[in-house]
């Protein structure tokens, strides 16, 4: 069950107040925030044509401010907002947390934890199964296979991460919530998420699709019409169902922001899905590359091989340049799979399920 279009319109269908909060990157990192955020607004108003999004944009150096993910979740949580999206940190989930023990209930998904590290607040966790994404390339190095090369795995984010798609405590909700679709007719939510699953695989959807208008009601695309890498790539505002303050002008402007978005051309031909595909490059010196889309996600080198488990240190996200570095370890739970965890200050493997 893929995650692209789901997470988002579950976040629209669950929320009470008809406010979603999104805590989002700097936009200095460039154009492709403008389109991870209206994805996600889209995929709300498809469920609730009503909600809103409140997009709040993290400084570039968010990562080294302290309580810089929490004081902004505790602003959006004051407004109102009680589903969270983007960003979905500890801090993010503490807070959250925080707030639903205290009578005001928040939820989020989380992509790389299990929602039973806070069952009261994570709706869905993980959403990325690191077996699908790590998996061979690190048996590879174990087993003398590696070889340089690059290829689309099969989708590796999916509600779960592979396991129990959905938090037990809300499965109930979820499958009472009915969706108005302009092609479906009312669908039930779940039976929603696997259709837009099956469309997004075969092509035959796509989130950017007319009528688009921006936040001042500017109509960018036409009713009907879906579009095209060229005009989702050259996207700098945000659509109409987001509040929020689209950035500094100055970045807007700036002649690092406009190399940017210059740069991001992309061909299609060798991609079979633009929104699900995940692309792996094995290199010759033994580093693996993890691209979301066209950017790169995680660079990691593996360093230690001790018996079932694998280390892989310097791993980092590299789509930030404040983003920390860290260690990971991946320990076979079968044959077929592996459990992912954080290596403590102690050095010791930590896994979750």
């Amino acid at each position: 069950m893929a995650h692209a279009v789901g997470r988002k319109i579950v976040a629209g269908a669950l929320s009470s107040s008809a406010k979603i909060a999104y805590l989002s990157e700097p936009l200095s990192l460039g154009p492709w925030v403008f389109q991870i955020v209206n994805s996600f607004a889209l995929g709300v108003k498809a469920a609730n044509p009503k909600a809103t999004v409140f997009v709040r944009f993290l400084p570039e150096n968010h990562w080294e401010l302290p309580d810089s993910h929490g004081s902004a979740a505790r602003e959006l949580i004051a407004k109102g907002c009680d589903f969270f999206g983007g960003m979905d940190s500890v801090e993010v989930m503490e807070t959250l947390n925080a707030s639903t023990i205290s009578g005001k209930r928040v939820h989020m998904f989380q992509k790389d934890l299990s929602y039973k590290r806070s069952p009261n607040v994570i709706v869905s966790g993980p959403i990325r199964d690191f077996a699908d994404l790590f998996e061979k390339p690190l048996l590879a190095l174990k087993d003398g296979t590696w070889k340089a090369e690059e290829f689309y795995p099969p989708a590796s984010s999916k509600f779960g991460g592979g396991e129990v798609a959905f938090n037990p405590a809300f499965l109930e909700e979820i499958r009472s919530k009915k969706i108005k679709t302009a092609d479906l007719g009312v669908i039930g939510l779940l039976d929603l998420i696997d259709k837009r699953a099956q469309q997004l695989a075969q092509g035959d959807f796509e989130p950017f699709t007319g009528p688009i208008k921006d936040q001042k009601g500017k109509l960018r695309l036409a009713d009907g019409i879906r579009a095209e890498w060229s005009f989702i790539e050259s996207i700098d505002w945000l659509v109409d169902n987001v509040e929020g303050n689209s950035g500094n002008a100055n970045i807007l402007n700036s002649t690092a922001f406009k190399a940017l978005k210059g740069s991001w051309n992309v061909n299609l031909s060798t991609r079979p899905n633009k929104w699900l595909d995940t692309r792996h490059v094995y290199r010759d010196d033994g580093i693996f590359e993890i691209y979301y889309g066209d950017s790169l996600g995680y660079r990691g080198t593996i360093t230690a091989i001790d018996g079932s488990t694998i280390t892989v240190t310097k791993l980092f996200a590299a789509l930030s340049n404040t983003a920390p570095s860290f260690t990971m370890c991946y320990k076979p739970a079968s044959a077929k799979s592996m459990r992912f965890g954080w290596v403590n200050e102690k050095g010791v493997p930590v896994y979750y399920l």
